[in-house]
């Protein structure tokens, strides 16, 4: 789930932090605009923060995550960012 950031948040920066909840030991990839934007491993409190670039206009943000075998948990929350 991603909690940070809030949907609907327009930043001045194109460089942002996205964090959130997982389940321990997988894979969370952040995707933007339907484009990987980076990954980082969900650490032992059950936690992933990371930053990415967004672009000019609306960015539409989804986590991903994946086990050790490649299987895809469903498809976090939505957030719009601008």
């Amino acid at each position: 789930v991603i909690v940070v950031p809030v949907d609907g948040t327009h930043f001045t920066d194109n460089i942002i932090t996205v964090s959130g909840t997982c389940e321990t030991g997988m894979l969370i990839e952040i995707y933007r605009n339907n484009a990987f934007a980076g990954s980082q491993m969900c650490d032992l409190a059950g936690e992933f923060s990371l930053k990415i670039t967004i672009i000019p206009g609306k960015n539409t943000l989804i986590a991903r995550s994946s086990d050790s075998l490649g299987r895809y948990a469903p498809d976090s929350n939505t957030v719009n960012v601008y």
